[in-house]
């Protein structure tokens, strides 16, 4: 239902033979239009007097709607006054949860955090990658924030902080904090062996 930053909605109603002639615009066909729970409304759609059911397919785009789970029902009203309403459907948006996979430190004196980001149909344009590092026992050992992109993401890594984990001999934990202008968030926590010269 959700792909990219579009829903595409179809809800179907059934005509009664009451609908005359709009006279604003000379047309055909009663008023409908798709509730959103939280108050939204989308744009008039004219529901005709063909018999039977009627599909009543719509797009919306959802930049700028809150993130959260949403109700939606197509309403209707005809020239006697009668009001209809269909099913309610139920989306989520931003469509899909966000992820954080391929975790690996590389290199020594230039070491880097490589990770890859997936999401579901919603991408995200910005986003926040908070990457920490700490002993095993929890000793937080430094930590750094960078800008993360859909996909691959290649981060070097501080140079006082690479100095800390070269003069380690032992492994440390990785956390990397992932979070989408949506508000969704992702977490990945690694244990790996501490970088050498």
């Amino acid at each position: 239902m959700v792909n990219g930053n579009v829903v595409s909605l179809s809800a179907s109603l059934t005509a009664n033979g009451s609908c005359g002639a709009s006279s604003s615009n000379n047309l055909v066909g009663c008023v409908a239009n798709y509730s959103f729970s939280g108050g939204i409304s989308g744009a008039n759609l004219w529901w005709n007097d063909f018999p039977g059911v009627q599909p009543i397919p719509q797009d919306f785009s959802l930049l700028g709607f809150p993130a959260g789970t949403y109700t939606v029902q197509l309403v209707a009203i005809d020239s006697r006054g009668t009001h209809y309403a269909s099913n309610t459907q139920q989306f989520e948006w931003p469509a899909g949860r966000l992820g954080v996979e391929d975790v690996a430190v590389r290199g020594a004196h230039r070491a880097r955090v490589v990770y890859r980001i997936v999401h579901g149909p919603t991408s995200f344009e910005s986003a926040t990658a908070t990457i920490a590092f700490s002993t095993p026992a929890g000793r937080r050992l430094g930590s750094f924030r960078r800008k993360a992109e859909p996909g691959l993401n290649v981060n070097g890594i501080p140079e006082r902080l690479r100095a800390r984990l070269r003069a380690r001999e032992q492994r440390y934990t990785l956390r990397i904090d992932i979070r989408d202008q949506y508000g969704r968030t992702a977490r990945k926590r690694q244990t790996a062996a501490a970088a050498r010269a």
